[in-house]
């Protein structure tokens, strides 16, 4: 089986073709926004290059596994409208991953920390690939409290709250950048269990509530 792993929740698509288990090639993308309208044309000549030589080289995929964040809302629904498209003449399979699992290791203990916006901050907390806690927001005063001990901490918002991560936790923040699409597909090859068949963007940003207009004078 032939998959073809990517994952746009960030400023930087990534993007990884493996087969049989193994990845056979990876490569990023930078995007000046998650609204760029290039990115698949990108990823079309990355494939065509890994493995397939002809003008149709999507045909070679047999499994389309995204990202799916948090992150970009919108980098990630339209990386699951175009590959629901891709796979619909041929019925093939579309599923998801995590974009936070991509910072997982084999065997260690890791936390992966965001930028909620609003003063929170979203925390997941992994054994290998194995989830120990779901995502879960607590106030920034609150952020050291919600990773226990021993965990490394990874984030794919450095640009944003790395200054922040880096005061919380010392030397155990080890930074971020782009989800790597290489290790999801990994994953997508050795912990298929892990696969979501029905997927959807990962939204952890809760609903704001609109002003109330003011009340007429008594």
């Amino acid at each position: 089986m032939t998959t073809l792993a990517t994952d746009r929740s960030t400023d930087v698509a990534t993007a990884a073709v493996s087969r049989d288990g193994e990845v056979l090639a990876f490569r990023e993308f930078p995007l000046s926004t998650a609204r760029s309208a290039d990115w698949l044309s990108s990823i079309a000549d990355f494939v065509r290059e890994t493995v397939s030589r002809d003008s149709a080289p999507f045909a070679a995929i047999d499994r389309f596994v995204c990202g799916l964040g948090p992150g970009s809302f919108t980098g990630v629904r339209a990386t699951l409208a175009a590959f629901a498209g891709l796979a619909l003449p041929k019925r093939k399979t579309v599923c998801g991953l995590t974009s936070a699992l991509a910072y997982s290791r084999d065997g260690e203990p890791i936390a992966v920390a965001g930028d909620a916006r609003r003063g929170r901050f979203w925390t997941i907390l992994f054994e290998g690939a194995k989830k120990v806690r779901d995502f879960a927001l607590c106030p920034r005063e609150e952020l050291r409290a919600a990773v226990p001990d021993g965990f490394k901490v990874f984030s794919p918002d450095d640009a944003r709250a790395g200054t922040v991560l880096a005061g919380e936790f010392g030397s155990c923040y080890l930074g971020g950048g782009a989800p790597s699409a290489a290790r999801l597909a990994q994953i997508a090859e050795t912990h298929a269990e892990l696969l979501c068949a029905n997927p959807l963007p990962v939204y952890l940003m809760p609903a704001v509530r609109p002003p109330e207009p003011p009340r007429a004078a008594q």
